[in-house]
């Protein structure tokens, strides 16, 4: 049974590494219309590229990340990940053609990429194997505290300073990378070599596959809720509004504020019961909310709380299952890019989420179901498979 984690100083610096370099992520959706359509005289589907492109990079750059990053410690790939995203960003803001924009934010996505794998690799050797979960879990609430941030800033900051600001963030996380280096001389240690290819064990292949897919179908879920529960529920009058931000802020809720009370009981009970039960809560809670609305709002709000306490342990039981065994910063890169992914196809449903396809409730109804089974089909892989550290 794990000792109950203890956050050291150098662990709560890495979290502060992580949530700056989430920032920059968050701070251009306030100003998209003035970044896109206004600068340069565009439609708003051209204009959906410029969020789009950063997560095809990533995608992009999952299967060329390990043998980029082999041989080198994830303290280098974070610098030179930062300082180069730092870079394009800055070019961004340059009076630069629209299709050179695309370009530089597909790079940029790729970079971004490689800044989380690394530094998510950093917070493991900081916490130590035994506390692997709970890292895990306070790396996820970083990420997500970095994005609300960056809609913080984005919404007040001028519209020519968002850019250059969101550079500058990067800059100063690589500057606050060195005191890390001065505190745990082992996080500059590179990543051993990865195994050949036939000597990845079938076990250990199912267990990153199990993790990819489930974090693409927490990320897809998030995104159709988000996406869906404002047609499905919204209106013009303040109640209906009301609840709308009530179910989406407690169904988020977990992955907000609970991942390191949800990674320590990974940490204590092992990744996979806890990832079935937290999968479950998510979809099932995620499900209700549609099923209980001819009840009423506060039903609805009780389905909503479900979702959010099962979304605790999520990021922390697939990250931890998709890294045992010299699970390296390519390794990482590949989970979580799955996870971009899947948060990309959640956020195509808006395409059936209208009165000619399924309808918006029913859309969410479906996603729930689907991310059921995805759960289930998951843990059957998973069925004897022994989940041990790094």
């Amino acid at each position: 049974m794990a000792d109950a984690p203890r956050p050291s100083r150098d662990l709560l610096l890495v979290l502060s590494l992580l949530t700056l370099g989430a920032v920059p992520d968050g701070m251009v959706y306030p100003a998209l219309r003035a970044l896109t359509v206004e600068r340069y005289d565009i439609t708003i589907d051209r204009a959906s590229w410029f969020t789009l492109v950063p997560t095809l990079g990533a995608i992009a750059f999952a299967f060329v990340l390990p043998k980029i990053v082999r041989g080198h410690s994830p303290l280098t790939v974070l610098r030179i990940a930062s300082l180069v995203e730092a870079l394009l960003l800055a070019s961004v803001a340059l009076p630069v053609p629209y299709w050179l924009v695309i370009v530089l934010r597909f790079l940029a996505g790729a970079c971004d990429l490689a800044g989380i794998a690394a530094t998510l690799r950093i917070a493991v050797r900081i916490a130590g194997e035994r506390h692997r979960g709970w890292a895990m879990g306070a790396m996820g609430t970083a990420i997500m505290l970095g994005l609300f941030i960056g809609f913080g800033f984005g919404a007040v900051l001028s519209v020519p300073m968002i850019l250059p600001m969101a550079a500058m963030s990067l800059l100063v996380l690589t500057v606050l990378s060195f005191p890390i280096e001065r505190a745990v001389p082992r996080v500059h240690d590179a990543d051993p070599p990865s195994p050949a290819r036939g000597a990845i064990s079938p076990a250990l292949r199912r267990s990153r596959v199990a993790a990819s897919m489930m974090l693409a179908g927490d990320r897809g879920l998030s995104a159709v809720l988000s996406l869906v529960v404002p047609l499905a529920f919204g209106g013009r009058d303040g109640s209906a509004k009301s609840l709308v931000g009530a179910i989406l802020g407690l169904s988020m809720l977990g992955m907000v504020i609970g991942g390191p009370f949800g990674g320590h009981l990974v940490d204590r009970f092992g990744a996979v019961p806890v990832r079935l039960v937290g999968a479950l809560l998510f979809g099932f809670g995620t499900l209700g909310i549609v099923l209980v609305a001819p009840v009423g709002p506060w039903a609805m709000i009780a389905m909503a709380a479900i979702a959010g306490l099962g979304a605790a342990p999520l990021f922390a039981s697939a990250m931890a299952i998709g890294t045992q065994q010299r699970g390296g910063t390519g390794v990482y890169g590949a989970i979580q890019a799955a996870g971009q992914g899947g948060y990309a196809l959640g956020g195509a449903s808006l395409l059936f989420a209208q009165p000619a396809a399924l309808g918006a409730a029913e859309t969410l109804a479906v996603s729930a179901i689907t991310y059921i089974a995805l759960t289930l089909a998951m843990t059957v892989l998973l069925r004897g498979t022994r989940i041990t550290p790094t």
